[in-house]
């Protein structure tokens, strides 16, 4: 009598990471850009040596052609652009970081290499998972005999 063993299903792709990661993106450079303003204001008040430093830009990049002429699109608000920019870069590394630490060791190729087994120039390995195999076998084997008794 012969047993039956359903194959295991490969895992289903994760198509909608890529657009998940986009939108997470989208929506941290959002929140960056509305908290930069009270974090600039913040900043402003606690320092007069930030403040000066915030007029200083704002005048330096005023003197640019393409500065006046795109003022429309960013209202004179390059302090805040930056510093959201900033913490966009700081808070999309820390995301990735976690995510990297949450999905570390779960690619599927490498499931699939493991079930490859070892190169065959490496004859000790091969060798070694004969063995291995042997073994399994041989366990199946006394369990069958078992079972039939």
């Amino acid at each position: 009598m012969t047993r039956y063993a359903r194959a295991k299903q490969p895992s289903r792709s994760r198509r909608w990471v890529p657009i998940m990661g986009l939108s997470l993106a989208v929506a941290v450079a959002v929140f960056s850009y509305f908290i930069s303003f009270p974090l600039v204001d913040f900043g402003r008040e606690r320092s007069e040596t930030i403040d000066q430093s915030y007029h200083d830009l704002r005048q330096r990049m005023e003197r640019y052609s393409w500065y006046n002429k795109y003022e429309r699109y960013h209202g004179n608000n390059i302090v805040e652009i930056l510093v959201a920019a900033v913490l966009w870069l700081i808070i999309m590394g820390l995301v990735m970081l976690t995510v990297g630490m949450a999905t570390y060791n779960t690619d599927p190729e490498r499931k699939v290499l493991k079930q490859m087994g070892p190169s065959p120039a490496n004859k000790k390995k091969v060798a070694k998972e004969l063995k291995k195999q042997l073994k399994e076998l041989k366990r199946q084997e006394r369990e069958l005999k078992r079972q039939r008794k």
